[in-house]
């Protein structure tokens, strides 16, 4: 069996991969390693609680690298979907110890950026309703709601496992 932390430390060799321009390489490099962090995690049982925390980290930063390098290297309206689809997955994996927040607050970031005011404002509420409440999601969050602001009121603060539905596109719509 590989090591885990083998896993843990290729998935930030792909995050890095992101730093110098290569987001299609980077995603489907973490793409390959979530996987296999993914069924290590399902089918080993007998995981020490180094490995299974290390597979839960790489499972989490590879999603992570996957919600970046889809924001930059598709447009958005093409990202937006592929987004949401990596941030409900990671919520739906949600275990002691992971850090699902940060996948959802780098979510919360593209997604707002893309336009997508249901979707940031979903992946922030769960970002904090799952994290710790530190100043990166108090940040992301206002930056949210001052960007969405009638979205963020609206909107329940115990928000559902799973993102609000895609708005219907608009007619003529160029992104």
């Amino acid at each position: 069996m590989r090591r885990a932390k083998a896993i843990f430390d290729e998935v930030r060799a792909a995050q890095a991969q992101l730093g110098v321009g290569e987001p299609e390489e980077s995603l489907q490099r973490a793409a390959v390693l979530r996987s296999e962090a993914e069924e290590m995690l399902r089918s080993h049982h007998e995981l020490t609680s180094f490995d299974r925390d290390h597979l839960r980290a790489a499972f989490t930063y590879a999603t992570l690298t996957m919600v970046l390098a889809t924001a930059e290297s598709e447009a958005p309206l093409r990202s937006v979907p592929r987004i949401r689809e990596l941030a409900g997955e990671v919520v739906a994996a949600h275990g002691p110890g992971m850090e699902t927040w940060k996948v959802l607050a780098a979510a919360a970031e593209m997604l707002a950026r893309a336009g997508d005011a249901p979707g940031a404002v979903w992946a922030i509420k769960k970002a904090r309703q799952l994290g710790d409440g530190g100043t990166y999601l108090v940040q992301v969050a206002g930056g949210i709601q001052s960007m969405y602001p009638q979205v963020y009121a609206g909107s329940p603060d115990e928000p559902s496992s799973e993102p609000p539905p895609l708005p219907e596109p608009r007619r003529g719509s160029q992104r």
